[in-house]
């Protein structure tokens, strides 16, 4: 029993040789790690990167996304503190759509609930009130019958006309293609459908989901309360804009000219436009609440950077087997 026993390091231990001992001695062990293993790492990720795809590079259901803003107000106060993201007047929204030459087209938005009178049943439905040219701004068209134009800018239709969307005219009218075309009492005023918007044309980002879209022209018959009351009013907010630069305007662009233009009104209009501006922000910036952004991509580098330290040391790990 003079017999020695001599150990001498290996210099490294390959993963298939681990992986074949572990199944061979511990194989129901080895198949519920390996299992949890790679349900967590799939779980993981896709969240992860599901959250940071749709923060910085979401997918939005409009023609040319890039070339698409959305202008908001600000206020500057007296002790130099800048408010931003606003809504803004309608007075001084029209200003922008017709006095401001960085836009291909501007379309004011109003959001709005109203009472839709569906089969003897009263159903709340979210409205977006809107400039005539607002689908073709965003280059969406109907899934059926047609979307607004800006002939529906006219208020001296005897019905004016009502665009559903996709899910509402499931919901509440089956989808049936005899909505087309079909009255629909909304707040006791009759409108027209006219068609229904295409099945993409949801979650917008600042333009969020509506049920249903109606010409900024019917205001008189759909906005009630406050809306209604400050409605003409420069000093309210009550309104957002969509817009779409023009060939060859870039945003900062827009955004000087969108500078001037808001000096421009507080020196015709002191009162209500004092300290008050614009800015224009890109609509895919807006998928999460505009105020919030500055959180959430911090938040979203900073869980990209724990995947990849994460994922560099168990290549560290591996490599010191």
């Amino acid at each position: 029993s003079g017999d020695t026993l001599e150990i001498q390091q290996r210099g490294s231990t390959g993963c298939i040789e681990i992986a074949r001992t572990l199944f061979a001695q511990y194989p129901s062990r080895s198949f519920l790690g390996f299992m949890l293993l790679a349900t967590q790492a799939f779980v993981y990720n896709a969240v992860i990167f599901t959250f940071v795809k749709e923060l910085f590079l979401p997918r939005l259901p409009v023609d040319d996304a890039s070339r698409v803003v959305m202008i908001y107000s600000t206020t500057l106060s007296r002790t130099g503190e800048l408010s931003q993201f606003q809504t803004t007047s309608y007075p001084n929204a029209r200003d922008v759509q017709q006095r401001s030459d960085a836009f291909a087209a501007v379309s004011i938005v109003i959001d709005t609930t109203v009472d839709a009178q569906i089969d003897g049943s009263r159903v709340p439905a979210f409205a977006h009130l809107v400039s005539g040219n607002y689908f073709s701004l965003l280059g969406v068209a109907a899934s059926a019958g047609r979307v607004l134009t800006p002939r529906d800018d006219s208020d001296a239709a005897a019905m004016p006309a009502v665009v559903l969307s996709r899910a509402f005219w499931r919901e509440r009218f089956a989808g049936s293609p005899a909505a087309i075309g079909a009255p629909l009492r909304l707040n006791n005023r009759m409108f027209v459908v006219v068609g229904v918007a295409a099945e993409a044309f949801h979650d917008v980002g600042a333009l969020a989901s509506a049920d249903l879209w109606v010409p900024l022209s019917a205001h008189e018959q759909l906005l009630r309360g406050n809306l209604a009351e400050w409605f003409t009013l420069r000093a309210a907010r009550v309104c957002t804009m969509v817009a779409r630069l023009k060939p060859g305007t870039s945003p900062a662009a827009a955004q000087a000219a969108l500078g001037l233009l808001g000096a421009a009104l507080a020196r015709e209009y002191p009162s209500e436009n004092s300290g008050r501006g614009f800015m224009a922000v890109p609509l895919a910036q807006t998928m999460v609440p505009p105020p919030q952004r500055r959180t959430y991509v911090l938040a979203g580098s900073l869980l990209v950077a724990i995947v990849v330290l994460v994922l560099l040391i168990a290549c560290a790990n591996v490599v010191n087997l």
